[in-house]
Protein backbone atom coordinates (compact mmCIF):
# COMPACT_ATOMS: atom_id res chain seq x y z
CA UNK A 1 0.00 0.00 0.00
CA UNK A 2 3.22 2.27 0.34
CA UNK A 3 4.58 1.56 -2.50
CA UNK A 4 1.12 1.87 -4.15
CA UNK A 5 0.50 5.44 -2.29
CA UNK A 6 4.22 6.55 -3.36
CA UNK A 7 3.60 6.06 -7.02
CA UNK A 8 0.90 7.99 -7.30
CA UNK A 9 2.32 11.07 -5.33
CA UNK A 10 5.20 10.69 -7.89
CA UNK A 11 3.17 10.72 -10.43
CA UNK A 12 1.29 13.67 -9.56
CA UNK A 13 4.11 15.49 -8.31
CA UNK A 14 6.05 15.82 -11.49
CA UNK A 15 3.66 14.19 -14.48
CA UNK A 16 0.18 15.74 -13.93
CA UNK A 17 0.39 18.19 -11.38
CA UNK A 18 -0.48 21.18 -12.71
CA UNK A 19 -3.79 19.17 -14.73
CA UNK A 20 -4.45 18.24 -11.02
CA UNK A 21 -4.06 21.18 -9.21
CA UNK A 22 -7.34 23.04 -11.30
CA UNK A 23 -9.58 19.77 -10.32
CA UNK A 24 -8.37 20.22 -6.74
CA UNK A 25 -8.20 23.85 -6.26
CA UNK A 26 -10.50 24.38 -3.39
CA UNK A 27 -9.22 22.27 -1.79
CA UNK A 28 -5.25 22.71 -1.66
CA UNK A 29 -5.04 25.78 0.29
CA UNK A 30 -7.00 24.29 3.20
CA UNK A 31 -4.62 21.44 2.86
CA UNK A 32 -1.59 23.50 3.01
CA UNK A 33 -2.61 25.37 5.60
CA UNK A 34 -3.36 22.60 8.28
CA UNK A 35 -0.43 20.89 6.88
CA UNK A 36 2.20 24.13 7.84
CA UNK A 37 0.14 24.35 11.30
CA UNK A 38 0.03 20.80 12.44
CA UNK A 39 2.54 19.43 10.28
CA UNK A 40 2.78 15.40 10.36
CA UNK A 41 0.59 14.57 12.43
CA UNK A 42 -1.73 16.34 10.38
CA UNK A 43 -0.94 13.62 7.29
CA UNK A 44 -1.09 11.08 10.08
CA UNK A 45 -4.42 11.62 11.61
CA UNK A 46 -5.54 11.50 7.98
CA UNK A 47 -4.27 8.16 7.57
CA UNK A 48 -5.07 6.79 10.49
CA UNK A 49 -9.15 8.13 10.48
CA UNK A 50 -9.63 7.38 6.57
CA UNK A 51 -12.12 10.13 6.41
CA UNK A 52 -10.65 10.67 3.21
CA UNK A 53 -9.98 8.21 0.41
CA UNK A 54 -6.34 7.57 0.48
CA UNK A 55 -5.74 8.51 -3.42
CA UNK A 56 -7.30 11.93 -2.56
CA UNK A 57 -4.77 12.14 0.76
CA UNK A 58 -2.19 10.79 -1.56
CA UNK A 59 -3.18 13.76 -4.55
CA UNK A 60 -3.68 16.21 -1.95
CA UNK A 61 -0.26 15.76 -0.31
CA UNK A 62 1.74 15.34 -4.15
CA UNK A 63 0.49 19.12 -4.65
CA UNK A 64 1.65 20.06 -1.68
CA UNK A 65 5.57 21.44 -0.28
CA UNK A 66 6.06 18.13 1.72
CA UNK A 67 9.47 16.39 1.18
CA UNK A 68 8.55 12.38 -0.40
CA UNK A 69 10.53 10.86 2.49
CA UNK A 70 8.35 12.36 4.99
CA UNK A 71 5.06 11.44 2.70
CA UNK A 72 6.62 7.38 2.63
CA UNK A 73 7.10 7.42 6.58
CA UNK A 74 4.31 8.89 7.61
CA UNK A 75 2.54 6.74 5.10
CA UNK A 76 4.01 3.61 6.08
CA UNK A 77 2.84 4.36 9.73
CA UNK A 78 -0.35 5.34 9.18
CA UNK A 79 -1.34 2.42 7.04
CA UNK A 80 -0.19 -0.11 9.72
Amino acid sequence: ATLGSTALFLAIRYIAGSDIKAWYKSKIPTFNHLLKTYGTQYLFILRILQIFPFFVVNILAALSPIRLFTFIWVTAIGII
